[in-house]
């Protein structure tokens, strides 16, 4: 009983990480677009830096997902 009393999270204090995944993978998305379209050397580089972006975007909406259904 103790164990489950300190891992629960109230409702309020995880909303920074939907914020936090959906800024990160929308950010990403739009580098990914903005880097396409300029087509310079670093295009690669900036592609990469999208997806690792918007990886840790969605990790963070399903860490924040998983703690929103231990509310339920």
């Amino acid at each position: 009983m103790v164990e489950m009393r300190s891992k629960m999270v109230k409702p309020g204090t995880a909303t920074w990480r939907l914020w936090l995944g959906l800024g990160l993978g929308g950010l990403g998305i739009l580098n990914a677009v903005l880097s396409l379209s300029i087509g310079s050397d670093k295009m690669l580089i900036l592609l990469a830096l999208s997806v690792l972006m918007a990886a840790v975007g969605l990790a963070q909406f399903s860490l924040w997902s998983t703690l929103r259904q231990s509310w339920l």
